[in-house]
């Protein structure tokens, strides 16, 4: 037994090391030297070094295997990048056939993931498609190839992908492709038809993200509720999520008078069934393999069966993929499991008493599924939450309660999923009866949402606990082990603690005392404010006198310039001595010289990836096109993302950009787009030349406001700032304007209000580094 398990700990821990930057170049002839090592020590040395011989012999051939994966995975890479070196010109045309869909919560943009014969590609296509796009099908992109950001090297690299095409048009055609893969993807798409067939679109929208992961038509305000709500694991397949499939299950197996042990089976084929409707693909077979693992964890009698399941499961995805251990959601299924193992037996007997659960009794099945899925739910919940800390800095304090609440509704939906893509195997007939459950599930999918806007809606749904780095991580993560272990233990015995348990009670003090530092250090590094930013996003209100020029730079991305200043404003000049030699976008709020003045500077200056606008002369967009930069058009309801900078288009709504509107006829001001940057907890609002008075936008508390048409009179100034409260505001103004900018009512509106000013005209070019823990001024 001991063998096996030091064999499968190598092995695991060979191919996780494989992936690491340092250990990614041992070649085979290293691997296979050790292993040649640990046979002889093995033969030669007594019985008692026999375990370390295997231990060792496992990861060499953990690494080995590992290197041979990522060999073949960087191959595919330099496909696509080879393609990107050849093409020299920046506009290109692809064909191929999706392999995957997604869309990004921050720009709104389609994510197509593309195996053509010149490889694989990430194609970002528009947010809306003149025909709609499935899995299997092929597509015709044209657009801008590019080498992937820094931000987003790795986790394409792990999808095989090395060149991303920025695509103006796609165009799906109607062949789809064939073979046994074709045939996944016609079942897939048969399931997709049935389920949420009768329902709202919502809720359409939302059964297919429960129940298939396919979330790239959820509204951007439905996911906010869900993110903060804790329960945003239900809009993709997760090992939890399959779990939950089958929680339901085994009381009625029990009823039907299945073993014990049979029941394991039964539950494991249901889950074979369950993957290829879900499409079959990377996420959901890992999902399904961690599923596996946690179900056999979960019912399995002795602990050394749970994590061997569970050391089997992690070795086989990394085996497929090394860089499967750097994935967040790798990381979150790996983190659930091993919770559900730990603590879901005794959480379950724990709830048996007060349900009066009996095992012999088959009535008491329904509040037994109730609390086995119950004792789940929380394991894993608990389990992820430092790992959330960790990644998203945010802790939600209503996630458990949430969590707890939509359980009986998640399971049945999840369960009306499955007979509905069973049932749209058969066709119309079978589609007709999904259509008839649909209206249950519809009911349910409606009491989930509710529950997510109602868990979201306080505050304090969301926490900021700052840069809840690795050393919290380990300390949250040593806190929920030793105090899970104490109180389960306490829990499963059906008693509180006592003196005859001195170690258990212990534990669980230490275990508290562990949980309360590591919370308490990382809300006090989130305090905001001066002087305690560390290192991260740099923004800069240039000095280009009369006009605006807005240049924010993100750690892990490019940069990317809101407006250009006035002609004769030396823009280049600042792009130069802060080093800008490529924008990720230049951002223009709206078609006035001071700030769109010195487009073609910036455009001489540096590599423009795209130009967005809200409405701009023919002038400005000939200019691009000449220098190879994409045109975008920008209305509320668009994003922009560079790595971990985020930026939502608050203004103009779509309906004043209407074509048929003549631009003499509405004021520029009014078209000026107004956005709103957002750097983890950091919020700024950037409002071109829109005065208040003339939008009727709620930004929702901010941290810095770029106050409106170089402070000119704003009679909704003051509403502004009494519902988003800054605690600075920039002025971007010339020394010599003949406007009399600022002016004095602007000025004493902000002084009432208690904000701080900066300008331009006093204070020279102003920045701001802004990291997790607020943001430094200068």
């Amino acid at each position: 037994m001991r063998l096996r398990f030091n064999a499968l700990g190598g092995l695991t821990a060979g191919l996780a090391a494989s992936a690491l930057p340092v250990v990614g170049r041992l070649d085979l002839a290293v691997s296979a030297g050790a292993v040649g090592l640990a046979i002889g020590l093995a033969a030669l040395a007594p019985r008692r070094w026999l375990i370390v011989a295997v231990t060792v012999a496992a990861v060499a051939l953990g690494l080995g295997a590992g290197a041979l994966r990522l060999s073949a995975i960087d191959r595919e890479v330099a496909v696509g990048a080879a393609a990107v070196d050849a093409r020299g010109a920046r506009s290109a045309q692809l064909s191929g056939y999706v392999e995957a869909i997604s869309r990004s919560s921050t720009s709104g943009l389609l994510g197509l993931r593309v195996e053509s014969g010149r490889g694989r590609f990430l194609v970002v296509g528009p947010p809306q498609l003149d025909n709609p796009i499935g899995v299997g099908q092929a597509i015709l992109a044209e657009g801008s190839l590019r080498a992937p950001e820094d931000w987003e090297r790795s986790r394409l690299r792990a999808d095989g992908i090395g060149a991303v095409l920025e695509a103006d048009q796609v165009t799906a055609s109607g062949v789809w492709r064939g073979g046994l893969v074709g045939a996944l993807d016609s079942a897939r798409h048969r399931a997709e038809v049935a389920v949420g067939r009768g329902m709202a679109p919502t809720e359409a929208t939302l059964a297919r993200g429960f129940v298939l992961g396919e979330d790239a038509d959820i509204p951007e305000a439905t996911r906010e509720r869900f993110r903060r709500s804790g329960l945003a694991h239900l809009l993709a397949v997760s090992g939890q999520n399959v779990l939950l499939l089958v929680a339901l299950a085994t009381p009625i197996l029990a009823l039907l008078g299945v073993p014990y042990r049979a029941r394991l089976w039964v539950l494991i084929a249901l889950v074979l069934i369950y993957l290829p409707i879900a499409g079959g693909g990377p996420s959901i077979q890992r999902a399904a393999l961690m599923g596996i693992a946690g179900l056999v964890a979960a019912l399995a009698d002795r602990a050394p069966t749970r994590w061997y399941v569970i050391g089997l499961a992690a070795a086989l995805t990394l085996l497929a993929n090394p860089l499967n251990g750097f994935d967040i959601g790798w990381q979150l299924s790996f983190a659930a499991v091993v919770g559900i193992a730990l603590w879901t037996p005794g959480l379950a007997r724990a709830f048996a008493k007060p349900l009066r659960i009996n095992e012999e009794t088959p009535r008491a099945a329904p509040r037994r599924a109730l609390a086995e899925a119950a004792a789940l739910s929380l394991a894993a919940t608990i389990a992820t939450a430092p790992l959330l800390a960790h990644y998203f800095g945010t802790f939600t304090p209503l996630a458990l309660l949430a969590n707890l609440a939509a359980l009986p509704a998640v399971a049945s939906v999840m369960w009306i999923g499955m007979i509905d893509s069973l049932l749209g195997q058969f066709g119309t007939i079978g589609v007709d009866a999904a259509a008839l459950l649909n209206h249950v599930a519809s009911a349910l999918i409606a009491y989930i949402e509710a529950i997510a806007a109602a868990a979201a809606e306080p505050t304090w749904a969301q926490v900021e606990v700052g840069d809840f780095g690795l050393g919290y991580l380990l300390l949250a993560g040593a806190a929920l082990l030793a105090g899970g272990w104490a109180i389960e233990s306490a829990l499963a015995r059906r008693r509180g603690f006592s003196a005859a348990r001195p170690l258990r009670s212990a534990a669980a003090a230490i275990a508290l005392l562990l949980l309360a530092s590591a919370l308490a250090l990382g809300v006090r590094s989130s305090g905001g404010g001066a002087g305690s930013a560390a290192i991260g996003l740099r923004i800069s209100v240039l000095d280009v006198g009369q006009g605006d020029s807005i240049l924010l730079d993100p750690p892990d991305g490019a940069p990317i310039l809101v407006d250009t200043g006035p002609p004769g404003g030396e823009i280049a000049a600042q792009l130069y001595a802060h080093q800008v030699e490529r924008l990720r976008a230049l951002v223009l709020t709206h078609d006035q010289s001071d700030h769109d003045g010195a487009l073609d500077q910036v455009l001489a200056a540096t590599e423009v990836g795209w130009l967005g606008y809200s409405r701009v002369g023919a002038e400005p967009r000939s200019f691009a096109r000449a220098e190879g930069a994409r045109l975008r058009v920008l209305s509320a309801g668009d994003w922009i993302r560079s790595g971990s900078l985020e930026m939502q288009v608050l203004w103009p709504p779509p309906a004043l950009l209407d074509p048929s509107a003549k631009p003499a006829s509405i004021d520029p001001n009014r078209l000026s787009l107004v956005l709103l940057a957002r750097f983890h907890g950091f919020r700024m609002l950037l409002t071109g030349d829109a005065e208040s008075e003339l939008t009727s936008i709620d930004p929702g508390p901010i941290d810095v406001l770029k106050l409106a048409h170089h402070g000119s009179e704003d009679t909704g100034l003051a509403a502004l700032l009494a519902h988003s409260a800054p605690r600075l505001a920039l002025i971007s103004v010339g020394a010599d304007n003949p406007y009399g900018h600022p002016t004095p009512s602007t000025l004493a509106t902000l002084e009432a209000a208690g904000v701080e000013v900066r300008r331009t005209d006093q204070d020279g070019t102003i920045e701001l580094t802004v990291g997790k823990g607020g943001y430094e001024l200068r």
